[in-house]
C-alpha cells in the first residue's frame, strides 16, 4: 500500500518538479526501504517521465514525537470515524464528527465515499476497492 501511495500520490503528482521525501510512521515498519525507493524511482521514470530519482528518501519516523504525523493521525482518525459511521454509536464523541465535517467541507467534497478526481492536488480521498474483499 505504501508503494502505491508513494507512486500515485507522491511521485506522480510531484516527482517531475520536486524532490520527494516520505516519512511513514515507524509503527508500520517495513523492510527493504532502499529496494522500494529504487523500484519507485524506476517506475516513476518509466510511467511518468520523471528525470533522475525524484524519491530522495524514505525514512521511518515516530508519530509519537513528530507533530506532522500526529496531525495526520488526528485528521485520518476523524475521517475514518465519519466514513465508518462511528458517530451513530450511543457513546460517539462530537469533536471527531465536527473535525470530519470540517475537513469534508474544506476539501469541497459531498461525502467520503467517492474518490476525488486524480487532478486534485490537496486533500484527496482514495477508497480501496479490493477484489479480495467480499461485501
Amino acid at each position: 500500500m505504501y508503494y502505491q501511495l508513494m507512486l500515485h500520490r507522491l511521485g506522480k503528482k510531484h516527482g517531475r518538479e520536486s524532490h520527494c521525501y516520505a516519512f511513514p510512521d515507524k509503527a508500520n515498519e517495513l523492510t527493504g526501504l532502499d529496494q522500494m525507493k529504487k523500484g519507485l524511482n524506476s517506475e516513476l521514470r518509466k510511467r511518468y517521465s520523471c528525470n533522475g530519482d525524484p524519491i530522495r528518501a524514505i525514512e521511518f519516523r515516530n508519530s509519537e514525537t513528530e507533530p506532522l504525523l500526529q496531525l495526520n493521525d488526528l485528521i485520518l482518525g476523524a475521517v475514518c470515524y465519519q466514513k465508518n459511521r462511528r458517530f451513530e454509536a450511543d457513546d460517539a464523541g462530537q469533536p471527531k464528527a465536527n473535525l470530519a465535517g470540517y475537513v469534508l467541507g474544506r476539501a469541497g467534497l459531498l461525502n467520503y465515499n467517492t474518490d476525488t478526481p486524480s487532478t486534485v492536488r490537496n486533500f484527496t480521498v482514495w477508497n480501496l476497492k479490493s477484489r479480495h474483499l467480499r461485501a
